[in-house]
């Protein structure tokens, strides 16, 4: 209920925002009566959100949050029951290409769209004279099993310490959703280091792109760093984020597997030297050229800085056929 979308409205008429509850929310989907739903959440139609039964004129379109393997990083048929998928770059259109051939579905619209949030990053960092220009490290992990927090947080710390940087832990919003007591007892921990500060407000995104380095282990936001400032990234190499085990099936190696070495160092997190070799080599070398993190960029995004452009064009055509 407290979402910015309310505050957009005000001054954009053509938006109505609603807040649905859990209870209301299975209803509402169920008498769901628009020609076109645009969903960032999978599952549609596996489990308690199912495809409207008032209307089978419903075009349910699925624009993922970020530009990682849907075949790993969701769960198995996930997206199966949308009719149409906006695709981040070629890497989601040969997973969902491989998947529907391999299991025999049904074909979807498959958009080369791009990513939306990472053109809004790109956009600021474009823009704005403070990035990378803080004098901190940010680790960042993400919240799966054995994420960074958990495994080996304080022989990463100690590594990262060790280059004089101030290191802010940033810990996913599920992390704190799902584990209050951990970070508590992690903030805690270094409440009294005056090198290492605990950041758990995330109204803003101005500690990612102005960190000097980011750390993380499988989440996005290496990427998102990366991408934006074209900078690289450390990659701590904790057990794998895996939601479907039998993503190997189709035969298409996840982004998440081939794009780390192509923008950053992969350390294994065991080590404080391990980490502060690599810290090192990241902040004081050009190991990685911005012209070289670009190129990866281009290759793995469609229609970078203006995939909102492309979004809502699709969108717009496919209402006028509709009519």
């Amino acid at each position: 209920p407290n979402d910015v979308i309310f505050d957009i409205a005000k001054e954009q008429k053509q938006i109505k925002p609603y807040f649905i509850g859990e209870n209301k929310l299975i209803s509402l989907f169920l008498k769901m009566d628009a020609k076109i739903v645009v969903m960032t959440m999978p599952d549609l139609d596996n489990f308690h959100i199912k495809r409207s039964y008032v209307s089978s004129d419903v075009e349910y379109i699925y624009m993922d949050h970020g530009l990682s393997s849907i075949n790993m990083l969701a769960r198995k048929g996930a997206v199966d029951h949308f009719d149409t998928a906006f695709c981040a770059g070629q890497h989601i259109i040969d997973e969902m290409k491989a998947t529907e051939e391999h299991y025999g579905l049904p074909h979807k619209n498959l958009i080369a769209y791009g990513y939306g949030f990472m053109d809004g990053l790109i956009k600021t960092c474009s823009t704005d004279p403070t990035i990378a220009s803080g004098d901190f490290i940010l680790l960042a992990p993400s919240h799966q099993k054995d994420n960074i927090l958990d495994s080996c947080l304080e022989p990463v710390i100690e590594g990262l310490k060790s280059t004089g940087y101030k290191v802010i832990i940033r810990p996913h919003p599920q992390y704190i959703r799902r584990y209050p007591d951990k970070w508590k007892r992690i903030s805690a921990q270094y409440s009294s280091d005056p090198q290492v500060i605990t950041e758990s407000d995330f109204s803003s995104n101005t500690s990612i792109y102005q960190a000097a380095l980011v750390v993380t282990d499988w989440s996005n936001i290496g990427y998102e760093y990366s991408f934006s400032t074209l900078r690289p990234v450390m990659f701590v190499n904790t057990p794998m984020k895996v939601i479907n085990p039998d993503y190997k099936e189709i035969g298409v190696v996840p982004i998440d597997l081939s794009l780390r070495s192509e923008i950053g160092i992969e350390v294994t997190g065991r080590s404080a030297d391990e980490v502060a070799e690599a810290a090192e080599k990241l902040l004081k070398t050009k190991c990685f050229s911005a012209e070289q993190i670009s190129k990866a960029r281009d290759r793995s995004l469609f229609n970078v800085g203006k995939s909102d452009e492309v979004g809502g064009k699709y969108i717009l055509s496919r209402l006028s056929q509709k009519k």
